[in-house]
């Protein structure tokens, strides 16, 4: 896991030199579209989620060669049923700048990242689950919240804003496992992801182990995908921001 410093655009949304080449479809859920700002363009394929009513899907050909991105929606602003909401567990870390989620939703399970700042969000893999599996984790966590996690979905008495569509829990870390290096070269580099390679494996093992604790001995565990299996695909809620985080490698100058 590269810890990468990336370059990215800082022209807004709304700049009217900003230009759009009409959307050519490829397929059902995939598309691709240029962005021109002041005579660079950026090029991309993306694929949209689908929507299931109470959670949105992930089509298995976000992992295609020639998809670049995955536009993710979701349905923070309606209300599900309980036994229906997707799940969030996730921690915060220092490798990433960010943090790692895991979501199950009644169809599937999906590793991302997260950022509350402009770095770019990744989508790591999905794995299809069955409505056996869902129903014994959904239940389950619901009943025993995972130990030193925030239930953040616990009703609370402010005026912050609060999703009825999943169930949210973060883990509890005081620490970071993995420091960056005051003196950043090509030896600290390697310690560090290594460090944060260690650090992400553990997670998910210990992830893997929590969901698997709700699934009773008659229905299938749930394993996740293998490291090198990942495909990593740039995971943003619209084109825009998609394109925001391009990297400057991207773009060609026009003639």
């Amino acid at each position: 896991m590269k810890f990468i410093i990336l370059l990215f655009g800082l022209h807004s949304c709304d700049n009217q030199k900003i230009k759009h080449e009409p959307l050519r479809i490829v397929d059902n859920k995939i598309f691709s579209d240029t962005q021109t700002i002041d005579g660079y363009t950026k090029k991309a394929v993306f694929i949209e989620t689908i929507d299931r009513g109470d959670y949105f899907y992930i089509p298995k050909s976000s992992f295609l060669d020639t998809v670049d991105a995955v536009i993710f929606q979701d349905k923070n602003f309606e209300k599900v049923s309980p036994d229906k909401r997707s799940i969030k567990l996730f921690w915060n870390t220092i490798c990433n700048d960010g943090s790692y989620i895991i979501t199950i939703t009644p169809e599937q399970i999906f590793l991302s990242s997260g950022h509350n700042n402009p770095n770019p969000n990744g989508l790591y893999w999905v794995l299809e689950i069955d409505k056996s599996q869902f129903q014994a984790i959904n239940s389950g966590i619901r009943k025993n919240p995972p130990a030193n996690f925030y239930n953040l979905s616990i009703p609370r008495n402010d005026s912050l804003f609060q999703a009825q569509n999943v169930y949210q829990y973060l883990e509890n870390k005081d620490y970071d496992s993995c420091l960056i290096p005051s003196d950043w070269n090509e030896q600290t580099e390697k310690v560090f992801n290594t460090c944060c390679n260690k650090m992400f494996d553990r997670q998910l093992i210990a992830y893997s182990a929590i969901l698997n604790s709700y699934i009773p001995k008659n229905i299938n565990r749930i394993k996740f995908p293998d490291r090198n299996s990942y495909k990593v695909k740039t995971f943003g809620m619209s084109k825009n921001m998609i394109f925001d985080w391009m990297s400057t490698v991207y773009i060609k100058k026009e003639n």
